[in-house]
């Protein structure tokens, strides 16, 4: 046998090995996940272990400066196209970790702060909080930011409390890691708590929740997804909801 014949002959069963390693990875944690739809939840046998295990996270993360640095290149020219983001806005990021993205967005102009079940210790940025039970008070906030409704519980009670905390006409960007049947997509990771199919079943989750999508776009850093952009319900009435416009300077599709 040729060198490169024995090579090519090496190379794939390397490749057949790890699809057969795949397989099994898949079928050992079938049991640890429960499937609804196009979606499948990880189960836990308590809430209290969902965040003993979500706070976990930060503690086994590598190279958490230079994933943060990345996070800020990527986030940074994404942003610069969402002409939505005006100066002065209060934003909100949920499961911010370091704040990278609360960082950018201050960049932007604006009032940024974040939320994280372990925003680890002296974090100028992100305070401590759940996104299924947010600190603050209802129509209080411009826009919300979201990278990782992956880890959720419950996404629909994230999406609620999101509608909840943004002023009527305000906007959620959303970022949707692509799902398991996504071209470009993955599987779920050690800490993924819901996971889907398809990207796109999460943003119809979105619309579902009363949101407008004005914008979206695809992205591969830091990692592939989609950035979905709504607007939240306007439920003032149509003279307010004009002086909100013309101060805030943005309004949702059609209006």
């Amino acid at each position: 046998m040729h060198r490169s014949e024995a090579q090519g002959s090496s190379k794939g069963a390397i490749f057949s090995l790890g699809k057969r390693l795949r397989k099994l990875k898949r079928f050992l944690t079938a049991e640890i996940w429960v499937t609804d739809g196009d979606t499948r939840r990880r189960r836990y046998q308590s809430y209290p272990e969902y965040l003993a295990h979500q706070k976990s996270k930060l503690s086994q993360i590598r190279n958490l400066d230079r994933k943060r640095r990345i996070l800020m290149d990527a986030l940074r020219k994404r942003l610069s196209a969402v002409t939505w983001i005006k100066s002065g806005m209060s934003v909100l990021c949920l499961g911010a970790r370091q704040g990278g993205e609360c960082e950018v967005f201050i960049e932007m102009g604006t009032f940024a702060v974040g939320i994280d079940l372990n925003p680890g210790v002296e974090n100028r940025h992100v305070m401590a909080g759940d996104f299924h039970q947010l600190q603050f008070a209802d129509a209080s906030i411009d826009c919300v930011f979201t990278n990782c409704l992956e880890h959720a519980f419950e996404v629909s009670t994230v999406i609620d409390e999101v509608r909840r905390v943004l002023k009527p006409g305000g906007l959620f960007i959303a970022e949707i890691v692509l799902g398991s049947r996504d071209e470009r997509g993955r599987d779920p990771g050690e800490h993924d708590s819901v996971w889907w199919d398809h990207s796109e079943s999460v943003i119809d989750k979105i619309k579902q929740g009363g949101f407008n999508e004005i914008q979206r776009q695809e992205f591969g850093k830091p990692w592939a997804g989609i950035q979905v952009v709504c607007s939240s319900p306007i439920t003032m009435k149509a003279s307010s909801a004009r002086d909100l416009i013309a101060v805030d300077g943005f309004a949702p599709l059609g209006a």
